[in-house]
């Protein structure tokens, strides 16, 4: 009291009058200090940013090479039925790849899961040809078909066209909100209401050489709010390691099917 007196009297005055005041603020002040560091944590944590979440990153990006690796090494011990002619041809297999590249994002994203037992998660690629939807070539889970038709993924207001369309990132919080809105909508309901529930993002690979999306890669949570627009930054950064690989196999397979006079 003395220090504080002939420091700061005028805080002292304030403390002396304010007695009672004093003492609550000085009792809450390490319970308040204390969940502000845990809101914190939790931002951190909501936004994948720890050891756990690199690991899963990490790991899906060296099973992608991996794959490769394997095959590689399996024409190394067998060079005889390989020749200059040949060569890229054979070892090059574009679309291997590109599916273990879709399975590595499943992976990571259902890695991350805070709830394992309530959350499903499904990913899914869809192709791209004169910036329309042809295929939907892979998804994961393998026994979690697609069930919206292409008809309706082609439709101009689809979160998949809208992502391929912008050339950015779609995260829809909750699917069920979107439908409703008038304006801007980023969502065409499916007929199968499993689609028609949860949140989702869509990302798209854009080709730099052609500046064309040949791939939009789907993400589906059927929790409400699982994804959440104001991560955005986060999913793009994580989903940009895949599609750096994923334009990459994509180039191989258009020199592939060229050079190689094969429709892949």
């Amino acid at each position: 009291k003395t220090a504080i007196v002939g420091l700061l009297p005028g805080s002292a005055a304030f403390l002396i009058e304010h007695v009672i005041f004093a003492i609550v603020f000085v009792a809450m002040y390490p319970a308040v200090l204390l969940a502000f560091a845990k809101s914190i944590v939790k931002k951190v944590d909501g936004r994948g940013l720890n050891v756990e979440g690199l690991l899963a990153l990490l790991n899906s990006l060296d099973q992608i090479v991996g794959c490769k690796v394997d095959r590689f090494a399996s024409h190394a011990v067998n060079i005889q039925g390989l020749s200059k002619e040949t060569a890229f041809c054979q070892l090059t297999q574009p679309m291997l790849q590109i599916a273990e590249i879709t399975r590595g994002v499943s992976e990571l994203f259902n890695a991350l899961r805070t709830d394992k037992k309530a959350t499903l998660i499904r990913v899914v690629l869809a192709a791209f040809e004169s910036r329309k939807i042809i295929a939907i070539p892979i998804h994961y889970p393998q026994d979690e078909p697609v069930h919206a038709s292409i008809e309706v993924l082609n439709s101009r207001s689809s979160a998949i066209m809208t992502a391929a369309r912008t050339k950015k990132i779609v995260v829809i919080q909750s699917i069920e909100k979107e439908m409703k809105k008038t304006i801007g909508r980023r969502f065409v309901k499916s007929s199968s209401e499993e689609d028609n529930t949860g949140s989702l993002i869509c990302y798209p690979v854009v080709h730099k050489g052609e500046n064309e999306v040949p791939f939009v890669i789907s993400i589906h949570c059927d929790q409400v709010g699982y994804f959440k627009e104001e991560f955005s930054e986060l999913y793009e950064h994580s989903l940009q390691r895949f599609a750096l690989r994923l334009r990459l196999e994509y180039s191989l397979l258009t020199i592939k099917e060229r050079i190689c006079e094969t429709n892949i």
